[in-house]
């Protein structure tokens, strides 16, 4: 999309003429382009970490080397950083719940040891792990568990003993493996940089296989994507299914995109289409702008399931130098109920002037999060032509208040006070920040007022004339 700022260059004897400013639109708005991702692979039968840090925008960190202690390949864990935690490095058979772990894969034997080769690099504070837990229906029937701390550069094969806790005569039904570079207990901080790398797993006493034992087999995880936005698929997609999809149901175009609320392998609900990274406190990120959003808007279909209903979240950030860091300007919180034909949607924006926004975030979801109680797998959102307008939309009645120009200007910009003749008035400028830069007193005795810019640096400032009946406000940009 292109917005247009009209800067009237005069008022009654001058003419007007119009400037043409390129405003960011909102990238694959119109939900078009959609590509097929190979988003990571995992060892076959493991689900890894490395969805959680690829939705995070982070470093994968289960990962095929091929450092092999045997054959071509090796699997390396690597605690890496994301937005919100230091995300260990993980490989499981089965699903990790709270203190537990669901699934696994059909096993019936006792071993009296499990075998491995490692080598790892676990950083102070920090501790590795290679667990092997043995179930009887959902009882655990033994755990064979070592923990790795320090560095050891070379292969070394280690041997990890069970514990049994049920008589020797139950046999067990299902295994499952948890691996980790990093500790798994919560009070304690993973440390970035802890990596183990683990190949050829076997059992001692017992002839069977380890699944995956040498972990030569690997499989992608492709997800058809919403080009430019991030989706929750990499949470869903190996549990009940894709939660964001390509729908031809489209308001304009081809293609919509369709959010499903569906359930993780963690056993929790999601569904949410972004342009930022969505962690489980907060949003990180964003698309960039250069003006403050007046609204943004779309079109959607909702289905929500009982009592829930779709959610949409916007925020505007921008950097504050002062502080180092980005500070919220404005956070919108729009809920959507059920539609059955498309319906117009809009996320309106209060906060105008300085300072000037430089990030906008943007997150669709399927579900009301806000009320958890509310949440309903299989709940849909469809999404179409979703569009953003400025503020720079409405300078135009700002340079209506004040007939500033040239707009841009160079050295000298004029204002058009005919209606404020004989009056005292105070002529601010501002910067993006909101910082008064400039100050300039005048009593209006002709129709135009001057004031001298040319030591401001190139940019959009901000204008507010104080003295008439009420503040007259309005941008204008140094070249």
């Amino acid at each position: 999309m292109k917005t247009k700022i009209y800067a009237l260059l005069g008022i009654l004897m001058m003419s007007a003429i119009t400037i043409q400013v390129k405003s960011q639109e909102i990238p694959n708005g119109n939900m078009e382009g959609w590509s097929d991702v190979t988003a990571y692979e995992n060892p076959v039968l493991y689900e890894t970490s490395n969805f959680h840090i690829y939705n995070s925008g982070g470093e994968l960190n289960a990962i095929k080397t091929t450092d092999a202690q045997d054959g071509n390949y090796a699997l390396q864990l690597t605690t890496n950083p994301a937005p919100e935690v230091n995300v260990n490095g993980m490989a499981f058979i089965g699903y990790p719940g709270t203190n537990t772990i669901y699934g696994g894969v059909p096993f019936n034997k006792k071993p009296t040891a499990v075998k491995a080769w490692v080598k790892y690099d676990v950083k102070d504070l920090d501790t590795a792990n290679i667990i092997v837990i043995f179930k009887t229906s959902t009882y655990v029937n033994g755990i064979a568990r070592m923990q790795f701390t320090g560095v050891q550069t070379d292969y070394t094969e280690v041997t990890i003993t069970p514990t049994w806790f049920l008589p020797y005569t139950i046999l067990p039904d299902t295994m499952a493996v948890v691996l980790s570079s990093s500790t798994l207990e919560e009070e304690v901080d993973p440390q970035v940089g802890s990596t183990i790398t683990i190949d050829h797993f076997s059992f001692v006493g017992v002839p069977d296989e380890f699944p995956n034992y040498s972990f030569e087999d690997w499989e992608s995880v492709s997800l058809e994507e919403p080009d430019s936005w991030i989706s929750s698929n990499a949470f869903t997609s190996n549990s009940t299914g894709a939660s964001v999809l390509k729908t031809g149901d489209s308001y304009e175009g081809n293609f919509a995109s369709q959010i499903i609320t569906q359930k993780t392998i963690w056993g929790d609900y999601t569904g949410f289409l972004a342009n930022c990274y969505v962690g489980k406190e907060d949003i990180y990120g964003g698309m960039p702008v250069n003006d403050n959003p007046l609204k943004v808007s779309g079109y959607y279909k909702y289905t929500g399931i009982d009592s829930d209903s779709a959610l949409l979240v916007a925020r505007t950030t921008y950097f504050d130098e002062s502080t180092n860091q980005s500070e919220i300007l404005e956070e919108v919180f729009v809920k959507l109920g059920n539609a059955s034909e498309y319906t117009p949607f809009e996320i309106p924006f209060q906060h105008t002037g300085a300072p000037l926004a430089d990030t906008l975030s943007l997150v669709f979801s399927s579900s009301d999060y806000s009320i958890e109680e509310n949440v309903r797998l299989g709940s849909s959102l469809t999404l179409d032509d979703v569009s953003i307008i400025y503020e720079s939309d409405n300078v135009a009645e700002n340079a209506l208040s004040a007939g500033v120009s040239p707009n841009p200007a160079t050295g000298e910009i004029r204002f058009q006070l005919s209606h404020l003749l004989d009056k005292s008035m105070k002529i601010q400028i501002l910067d993006a920040k909101g910082e008064v830069v400039k100050t300039q007193t005048v009593n209006v005795r002709s129709m135009t007022t001057s004031m001298d810019v040319s030591a401001l640096q190139p940019g959009i400032y901000f204008y507010r004339l104080t003295g008439g009946n009420k503040p007259l406000e309005g941008k204008f940009i140094i070249q």
